[in-house]
């Protein structure tokens, strides 16, 4: 993932807690202009969920060619085994792999990885821990904004 991400898509259903916790984990380096958030909705269970993670895959990529987006996060929350079905799909993961610095969180801790989460460059045990890895991330280039700057002044 580069070291300075500036361009988040983040992959989620339109109504859950994934994208509820997401949004709470970055929101302020979102409404002080520091990062964009590109959500994509996504449907994760019943008979469309692959055709519809496929097709979300395929939007973070346009949006990847378009923004030059540092990661794309996959936030699904917890639930029976046989909801992480699509997760699991031939078709999903096929999309998936051409999606560069995808982040998955999926689940909540002890939730077993499916097959997207051993695609992924990079797979956290929740979504919130996925947020978290970003905003780490934001967090440390704001440090090293401060120093170059404290830096410059000195020089």
């Amino acid at each position: 993932m580069p070291e300075d991400p500036r361009n988040i898509a983040l992959i989620a259903a339109e109504f859950g807690d994934a994208l509820r916790d997401v949004e709470h984990v970055l929101r302020q380096f979102e409404d002080s202009g520091l990062m964009r958030l590109h959500r994509i909705y996504a449907i994760f269970e019943g008979p469309s969920a692959e055709r519809s993670l496929d097709a979300t895959f395929a939007r973070a990529g346009e949006l990847h060619r378009e923004h030059g987006l540092s990661a794309t996060l996959i936030c699904r929350g917890g639930g029976p085994i046989e909801g992480f079905q699509a997760l699991n799909a031939y078709t999903t993961v096929r999309a998936a792999i051409t999606v560069p610095n995808l982040v998955a969180g999926l689940g909540h801790a002890g939730t077993q990885l499916t097959a997207l989460d051993a695609v992924a460059a990079r797979s956290e045990p929740t979504p919130t821990a996925a947020a978290m890895l970003v905003r780490h991330l934001v967090e440390a280039t704001g440090v090293r904004v401060e120093r170059a700057l404290n830096a410059y002044d000195t020089a």
